[in-house]
C-alpha cells in the first residue's frame, strides 16, 4: 500500500463530516513561512533579563481586610459581569463567601449562581498559581530562577538534566 493510500484509508476511518483527501493533506504547508520567525524560550539561561527584585521579598507580613475585600469585590463584579460566586477560604475554613445573580446568560439557558455550579476558570489559575508560587519561593527562600527538577521526585527526572 502506497503512503497515499494509507493516509486516504486513514481518513476515511477516523474523520467524519469533512471532505478531505490525502492531496489536500499534503499541500497544506506544516511550517507557514509567517510562522518561521516563531521560538520557544529556553528559560532564564537565554534570557538577558534575570528576575531581580527590587524589594525584597522574604518576610513580607500577609494580611487581608476580609469584610472590605468582599465589598470592593461585589461592589466591582456587580456593575461588570452577569454573575458570580465566589468563596475565600484560609486553612481549608470559609471565611467569605458571596453568590450574585445568573450563572448563564438568557441566550444560553438559566441557571443561578450556587457555589456548587463549576466553571471554566481560564486564565485567572495563571495569576492565581503566579501569587501562590510567589509565596512560597519566598516562605523557603528559594529563587524564581532555580531549577524545577531538584524539586521532582526521582522518577520524573530524565537523564538529560544536569
Amino acid at each position: 500500500m502506497t503512503p497515499d493510500e494509507e493516509l486516504e484509508r486513514f481518513l476515511a476511518e477516523n474523520v467524519k463530516g469533512v471532505a478531505v483527501d490525502a492531496q489536500t493533506i499534503r499541500s497544506r504547508a506544516i511550517r507557514p513561512p509567517h510562522r518561521e520567525p516563531a521560538f520557544s524560550d529556553h528559560g532564564s539561561e537565554d534570557s538577558r533579563v534575570l528576575f531581580e527584585p527590587t524589594v525584597p521579598i522574604v518576610g513580607l507580613p500577609y494580611y487581608l481586610d476580609v469584610a472590605s475585600f468582599g465589598t470592593e469585590l461585589e461592589g466591582y463584579l456587580q456593575g461588570t459581569v452577569a454573575g458570580y460566586a465566589a468563596q475565600l477560604r484560609q486553612s481549608g475554613q470559609v471565611v467569605y463567601s458571596s453568590v450574585w445573580q445568573d450563572a448563564k446568560l438568557p441566550k444560553d439557558g438559566t441557571e443561578r449562581w450556587t457555589l456548587g455550579v463549576q466553571q471554566h476558570v481560564a486564565s485567572v489559575s495563571k495569576l492565581v498559581t503566579a501569587m501562590a508560587m510567589t509565596r512560597l519561593l519566598s516562605d523557603h527562600n528559594i529563587s524564581p530562577d532555580a531549577h524545577i527538577y531538584t524539586y521532582l521526585p526521582t522518577a520524573m527526572r530524565t537523564s538529560t538534566l544536569p
